[in-house]
């Protein structure tokens, strides 16, 4: 008898807890069909990685942004309506956050 999807577990390498086979994510290197750890383990390792190489990262994201090609499609994305509501969106939630940021 073949076990359904929703009832085969697996133990994450990480943490170590045993759950669903639905908790993590699929990866066609592994026997299973699935990564060794879960998908909480692993969203926290990218978010230590993130924080750990933010330097990094940051100056990947400059030097792609100072390139002519990627300059002239933001700008033209910018003069789109999308590109304006996006960006008075972003203004928006700025202005709140400085907001509740000095507790007026």
């Amino acid at each position: 008898m073949k076990l359904s999807e929703s009832m085969r577990r697996k133990t994450c390498k990480q943490c170590g807890a045993e759950k669903a086979i639905r908790a993590f994510y699929r990866h066609s290197h592994y026997a299973d069909g699935r990564e060794g750890i879960c998908k909480i383990c692993k969203g926290q390792n990218v978010e230590a990685n993130r924080e750990l190489k933010a330097e990094q990262y940051r100056a990947s994201k400059r030097a792609w942004s100072a390139r002519p090609e990627n300059r002239a499609k933001r700008k033209a994305y910018a003069t789109t309506a999308r590109g304006r509501e996006v960006h008075r969106a972003a203004c928006l939630r700025y202005l709140r956050f400085k907001r509740l940021e000095s507790g007026t």
